[in-house]
């Protein structure tokens, strides 16, 4: 959802299709009001928030292994859309270690809010 700009309904599909032109999603909004109300959520602002704050800000990944599912490349932009950083390289256990002591130290400052 961090890179979705809108969530429509098949309506929308089949009228654009239909008029051979992509019509105005804002008209076309998916809306569940039943599953909202039950889980305390609106698909609209999930979103509209989403695309103001996105999922990996502040995030550092790097891969312990060359074998996952999806492919590192997948996972690179699935990162970056989502505004985390994709590391090339481990970083080192030094830093590593450094990382962990501060964090048992002082867990807010190792939050990623703060790197942003």
């Amino acid at each position: 959802m961090h890179i979705a700009k809108y969530a429509v309904t098949p309506e929308w599909v089949n009228e654009s299709f239909s008029s051979k032109w992509f019509l105005d999603e804002e008209k076309f909004w998916l809306s569940d009001p039943r599953k909202e109300q039950l889980f305390n959520f609106h698909i609209r602002q999930s979103i509209e928030r989403a695309r103001e704050h996105r999922v990996f800000n502040g995030y550092r990944f790097a891969l312990l292994s060359e074998k996952v599912i999806p492919s590192p490349e997948v996972l690179e932009k699935i990162i970056r859309s989502g505004g985390g950083r994709f590391l090339t390289a481990m970083p080192s256990i030094k830093s590593l270690l450094s990382v962990k002591k501060q964090r048992e130290e002082d867990p807010r400052s190792c939050w990623p809010g703060q790197s942003y």
